[in-house]
């Protein structure tokens, strides 16, 4: 027929993945951690066996940690303490109405002041009494003057009264005095006690500063001790020796009841969630983008059934076998969970799929 042989030019034609099979690979491990203890200590419990499947972060053993514990319990008070502190601003409002009240008394000092200045300053009551002592004076001067020029012409009792009343001018002319005196005293008593308050106003001044201070370093004092709370939490959660990955426990290296120093491997695990496949592939099928293909990983269990799980090519060796001409290549595959029944040394054969040209 005419268009027999003759390609359809609409046609378009996909190419598929090229495949590299190789034949004869084996699962490896991919990390293996011997556990140390990250802190002094007995050995209070092995929460583990030999063999035990164990998660990531689960605990393996348990360390005394009585100590530890009472230590956190002591920080957490101390920061309990240390926030109330910081919070409060009673301090602060005591020593703000103790300067208020200073304040006011040294302004009623001061009023008290002005008054007894006002006082001090005036001699109008010494100045009364002295002019009326002298006119007293003069009234019994006249009064003894008339009697003895006339006898009759003023009684005894008037010039007994004469007499006193000039007495009393001058008793009340040194009592002005004396109140002068005092007066200026008082003012000086007054000004010391306005010195003096004025004083307790600036030592108040001051206590509302230190109160502010202490407050603020009560603030600081809290965050000191969240910090010791982070410390002694995190001296206990060392304590416990937990398991760094998914794996299997392989090996107990020390006992209940051992010490043990920071370093010294207690527990080994071997990573069984993840594993690769390793294996040989010739050097002519190298190609420039293996690294990064994906990888079909087939496995034949104990009981003849298969398992089959993709990952992707992980590394390609630099160098060439001299004598076989092969290179070696690594893929990184999950283990299929929870039993993960995939297991290091296992034999396998993996497929490499490399985009068509």
């Amino acid at each position: 027929m005419a268009g027999e042989g003759v390609a359809d030019p609409g046609r378009q034609t996909s190419e598929k993945p090229r495949v590299i099979k190789v034949e004869s690979a084996y699962l490896r491990l991919i990390d293996q951690v011997d556990v140390p203890a990250q802190t002094p200590g007995v050995l209070a419990r092995i929460a583990v066996r030999e063999g035990a499947l164990v998660k990531e972060n689960s605990l393996l053993v348990q360390m005394d940690d009585v100590d530890a514990a009472l230590a956190l319990d002591r920080a957490r008070y101390d920061l309990e303490i240390a926030r109330k502190l910081a919070a409060s601003q009673a301090q602060i409002e005591e020593a703000r109405t103790a300067v208020a009240e200073a304040e006011a008394a040294s302004e009623k000092a001061r009023l008290e002041l002005e008054i007894a200045r006002a006082k001090g300053d005036s001699d109008i009551a010494l100045r009364y009494s002295k002019k009326a002592a002298t006119m007293a004076e003069a009234e019994l001067q006249r009064g003894l003057a008339a009697r003895k020029e006339f006898r009759d012409s003023i009684s005894p009792n008037e010039l007994e009264h004469l007499q006193l009343a000039s007495d009393k001018a001058k008793l009340d002319v040194e009592q002005a005095e004396q109140d002068f005196r005092t007066s200026g005293l008082l003012r000086q008593v007054k000004q010391s006690e306005v010195t003096g308050l004025e004083l307790a106003v600036k030592r108040r001044e001051l206590e509302v500063k230190q109160a502010d201070e202490a407050v603020q370093i009560a603030a600081i004092t809290q965050r000191v001790k969240e910090h010791d709370v982070a410390v002694a939490q995190r001296d206990l959660d060392r304590r416990g020796i937990k398991a760094p990955l998914t794996g299997v426990v392989v090996q107990i290296l020390r006992r209940t009841g051992e010490w043990v120093q920071p370093g010294d491997k207690v527990v080994r695990v071997l990573r069984i969630d993840r594993l690769r496949a390793e294996g040989f592939i010739a050097a002519g099928d190298l190609h420039r983008d293996l690294e990064g293909a994906a990888a079909t990983v087939t496995v034949t269990l104990p009981n003849k059934s298969q398992v089959e799980v993709r990952g992707k090519i992980v590394f390609v060796s630099p160098e060439i076998d001299a004598v076989n001409q092969q290179v070696l290549v690594w893929a990184e595959i999950d283990n299929p969970g929870p039993q993960f029944v995939l297991r290091p040394g296992m034999k396998t054969t993996m497929a490499v799929e490399l985009p068509g040209k």
